[in-house]
């Protein structure tokens, strides 16, 4: 019989190309997790993680559909919201900043400069607190933009703000009662994080009571 905490237990982790993601990762497989890993990044490639890459537009899904990546042609997201273009490099990023900082000051009211703002906050920072403030910012200005709903879901996860995920993933599945895969997900997470304040639910402490 296992004495591993975790055996039998699937773990999701964001972030896990590096950094605490990784290093969490990493702990939940000694622990016998089967664990799942998402990221903006590059994938890693060891230790048993299984990759699961966010966006369909991510430079490094060619190679890895080339290598026989058995997650390289579902990413999570699909094409429901895209990743931002490239930028030429060296660039200033605190010009950059000022520049969508102008942009917002002298039109408050542009979704879009807000939404610009948090796409580089997110992939050329990682500052994922600053990101969802304008991500808010721009969802409430043109709250009908889709892909604005699903950034937020994916940084509120990526923020461990579960209450928020899930009401923005009830508005998705409101607005795609046609999509499955949201239907699904909606399902799932409904279940999982139906717990009222102070009580988790038992899908989520399962770990806790053997």
């Amino acid at each position: 019989m296992s004495t591993k905490l975790l055996e039998g237990e699937r773990a999701l982790v964001t972030g896990c190309a590096g950094g605490i993601g990784r290093g969490i990762a990493k702990a939940l497989k000694e622990e016998g997790a089967t664990v799942l890993g998402s990221d903006i990044t590059a994938p890693p490639t060891e230790d048993g993680i299984d990759f699961l890459p966010k966006y369909d537009d991510l430079p490094f899904l060619a190679g890895l559909r080339q290598l026989g990546h058995p997650n390289a042609t579902n990413p999570i997201y699909r094409g429901r919201v895209r990743t931002p273009p490239g930028r030429p490099y060296p660039f200033s990023l605190g010009g950059a900043v000022g520049a969508l900082e102008q942009a917002i000051r002298e039109h408050p009211n542009d979704d879009r400069s807000y939404a610009a703002l948090g796409e580089l906050y997110l992939f050329e920072v990682g500052w994922i607190s600053r990101s969802l403030e304008m991500f808010e910012r721009a969802a409430r200005l043109a709250p009908d933009r889709l892909d604005y709903q699903w950034r937020l879901y994916d940084l509120y996860l990526n923020n461990s703000q579960a209450d928020k995920a899930l009401a923005t993933l009830k508005r998705l599945a409101e607005r795609l009662p046609r999509d499955q895969q949201v239907q699904d997900w909606y399902r799932f997470y409904r279940e999982a994080y139906a717990f009222k304040p102070g009580e988790f639910s038992p899908a989520v402490t399962a770990t806790t009571t053997r």
